[in-house]
Protein backbone atom coordinates (compact mmCIF):
# COMPACT_ATOMS: atom_id res chain seq x y z
CA UNK A 1 0.00 0.00 0.00
CA UNK A 2 1.39 3.28 -0.49
CA UNK A 3 -0.18 6.47 1.18
CA UNK A 4 0.88 9.81 -0.21
CA UNK A 5 0.39 13.51 0.62
CA UNK A 6 -0.38 15.43 -2.62
CA UNK A 7 -1.17 18.57 -1.07
CA UNK A 8 1.21 21.05 -0.22
CA UNK A 9 -0.19 21.30 3.40
CA UNK A 10 0.90 18.55 6.12
CA UNK A 11 -2.28 16.33 6.86
CA UNK A 12 -3.01 15.39 10.31
CA UNK A 13 -4.55 12.49 12.36
CA UNK A 14 -4.83 9.59 9.66
CA UNK A 15 -5.49 5.98 9.68
CA UNK A 16 -4.79 3.93 7.07
CA UNK A 17 -7.15 0.52 6.91
CA UNK A 18 -7.02 -2.28 5.59
CA UNK A 19 -8.85 -5.63 5.62
CA UNK A 20 -7.31 -9.68 5.10
CA UNK A 21 -10.52 -11.51 4.42
CA UNK A 22 -11.02 -15.02 5.11
CA UNK A 23 -9.07 -17.42 3.93
CA UNK A 24 -6.36 -15.82 4.18
CA UNK A 25 -3.77 -15.31 7.04
CA UNK A 26 -1.98 -12.53 8.07
CA UNK A 27 1.88 -13.13 8.49
CA UNK A 28 3.77 -10.68 10.82
CA UNK A 29 6.43 -9.98 8.72
CA UNK A 30 5.71 -6.50 7.27
CA UNK A 31 8.03 -3.89 5.52
CA UNK A 32 9.22 -0.52 6.75
CA UNK A 33 5.91 0.17 9.46
CA UNK A 34 4.28 -1.79 11.37
CA UNK A 35 1.03 -1.57 11.69
CA UNK A 36 -0.47 0.42 14.85
CA UNK A 37 -3.32 -2.48 15.62
CA UNK A 38 -4.68 -5.52 14.29
CA UNK A 39 -8.29 -6.31 14.88
CA UNK A 40 -10.11 -9.17 14.67
CA UNK A 41 -13.60 -9.74 13.01
CA UNK A 42 -16.24 -12.48 12.31
CA UNK A 43 -15.02 -12.42 8.39
CA UNK A 44 -11.79 -10.39 8.54
CA UNK A 45 -8.67 -8.88 9.89
CA UNK A 46 -8.34 -4.57 9.82
CA UNK A 47 -5.05 -3.95 9.95
CA UNK A 48 -4.55 -0.34 11.47
CA UNK A 49 -2.08 2.21 10.64
CA UNK A 50 -2.06 5.38 12.16
CA UNK A 51 -0.22 8.64 11.60
CA UNK A 52 -0.02 11.85 13.79
CA UNK A 53 0.97 14.07 10.37
CA UNK A 54 2.04 13.43 6.84
CA UNK A 55 4.16 15.97 5.71
CA UNK A 56 3.47 17.91 2.30
CA UNK A 57 4.08 15.24 -0.73
CA UNK A 58 5.34 13.37 1.86
CA UNK A 59 4.87 8.94 0.90
CA UNK A 60 4.42 6.09 2.93
CA UNK A 61 4.42 2.46 1.87
CA UNK A 62 3.04 -0.28 3.89
CA UNK A 63 3.26 -4.04 2.99
CA UNK A 64 2.85 -6.94 4.91
CA UNK A 65 2.42 -10.70 3.82
CA UNK A 66 -0.68 -13.10 3.67
CA UNK A 67 -1.02 -16.56 3.44
CA UNK A 68 -4.01 -18.68 2.48
CA UNK A 69 -5.82 -21.29 4.71
CA UNK A 70 -7.19 -23.17 1.74
CA UNK A 71 -6.36 -23.57 -2.00
CA UNK A 72 -8.39 -21.13 -3.89
CA UNK A 73 -9.56 -21.98 -7.02
CA UNK A 74 -10.78 -18.87 -9.57
CA UNK A 75 -10.69 -15.44 -9.34
CA UNK A 76 -10.32 -13.52 -5.13
CA UNK A 77 -11.04 -9.70 -4.62
CA UNK A 78 -9.16 -8.43 -2.19
CA UNK A 79 -11.24 -5.57 -0.88
CA UNK A 80 -10.41 -1.92 -0.96
CA UNK A 81 -8.19 0.33 1.58
CA UNK A 82 -9.56 2.86 3.35
CA UNK A 83 -8.07 6.60 4.31
CA UNK A 84 -9.85 8.12 7.29
CA UNK A 85 -8.25 12.03 8.82
CA UNK A 86 -10.50 13.38 11.66
CA UNK A 87 -9.91 16.65 12.01
CA UNK A 88 -11.27 18.19 15.21
CA UNK A 89 -15.15 19.66 14.78
CA UNK A 90 -15.32 18.48 11.06
CA UNK A 91 -16.86 15.37 9.74
CA UNK A 92 -13.95 12.74 8.88
CA UNK A 93 -12.35 12.74 4.72
CA UNK A 94 -12.75 9.05 4.00
CA UNK A 95 -10.67 7.93 1.18
CA UNK A 96 -10.72 4.26 -0.82
CA UNK A 97 -8.37 2.48 -2.94
CA UNK A 98 -9.18 0.28 -5.92
CA UNK A 99 -10.16 -3.32 -4.68
CA UNK A 100 -7.74 -5.84 -6.36
CA UNK A 101 -8.21 -9.23 -7.89
CA UNK A 102 -6.24 -12.08 -7.97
Amino acid sequence: LALKNKTGKAQKNITLEDHVPVPFLLSREFGTISPTAIKKQKDKLVVLWKFDELLPHEERVLSYKIKSKLQVEGELIIPAARVIQKTKGEKPVEIYSKTKQL
